[in-house]
């Protein structure tokens, strides 16, 4: 199962050019994030993988074949405004939403939506109108709804903008769950401490063009090259290249905690 953009330019309709030339892959149980300053064209290539825009040039296939309206069964979105997504008169309909499209019985259907409910800790937000809640609120009732629907694809537009701790947990929670079942899941951010935390590859976007594309464990290390590009390095890698600058920096905060228990074993011996 591979995501693959080929060759894809955007433009705005007033001409404005997104995105020039990109190339990416996004494969089966992986995690993938989108990095880059504001403006760098993270979120219209997240609609670009949804089939929400349509390229200008190039193409976005899945399974090798082109998006089109049967890809909506396959793919889940989170828009960085969830309050934009809501449709249905409540909270328990619009979770329900997806898995009614899919073609699953009744009971299936109230089984899922009770399960993402409850996995979100939202079971009381059941029968309340969409239009009165918060954002945060907004946000676990999207996630909620691809939690029921269980795409293959999942692309999460600045997802901890919207949470809280627990929100953030819950969020944390559901990427797992999606890796275990073999999901795609590529996530639009600025957070590159989350990146450094639980991303397998990294695609990274300046001015509309893909910069950097590769492991994360070997991206989220170039410090310099980062900051250079407008993205904040990950804490532990900064912290690494301030502590030992004349070593490679390192991505995790162990191998940070193993080199200095190392250094000062070594510092100690008579």
């Amino acid at each position: 199962m591979i995501l693959s953009l080929r060759n894809v330019s955007y433009s705005y309709p007033d001409g404005t050019p997104a995105l020039r030339d990109v190339n990416l892959e996004v494969r089966s149980g992986e995690i993938a994030f989108v990095l880059g300053p504001n403006g760098s064209g993270k979120t219209t290539l997240l609609l670009l993988m949804a089939g929400l825009l349509t390229p200008t040039e190039g193409g976005v296939t899945f399974y090798g074949k082109p998006l089109g309206n049967w890809f909506r069964k396959h793919c889940g979105i989170l828009f960085q405004d969830p309050r934009d997504q809501l449709l249905a008169p409540t909270v328990w309909e619009d979770v329900a939403l997806a898995p009614k499209q899919l073609g699953l019985d009744e009971g299936e259907v109230m089984s899922r939506v009770e399960e993402a409910l409850r996995f979100f800790g939202i079971e009381d937000l059941a029968s309340k109108s969409p239009l009165r809640l918060s954002r945060g609120q907004a946000a676990k009732v999207i996630l909620a709804g691809l939690l029921a629907h269980d795409p293959e694809v999942l692309l999460l537009d600045e997802p901890w903008s919207s949470l809280d701790a627990e929100g953030t947990e819950h969020l944390l929670e559901l990427i797992k769950l999606f890796k275990e079942r073999n999901r795609i899941v590529v996530i639009s951010s600025q957070n590159s401490d989350m990146a450094a935390e639980i991303s397998d590859t990294v695609h990274i976007l300046k001015n509309g063009e893909l910069v950097m594309s590769g492991l994360a464990s070997d991206l989220l290390v170039r410090v310099e090259e980062l900051r250079e590009i407008g993205i904040r390095p990950p804490l532990v890698p900064s912290v690494s290249r301030m502590i030992f600058p004349a070593d490679p920096p390192v991505l995790r905060f162990e191998d940070l905690l193993d080199r200095l228990e190392r250094t000062n074993s070594r510092s100690s011996r008579p």
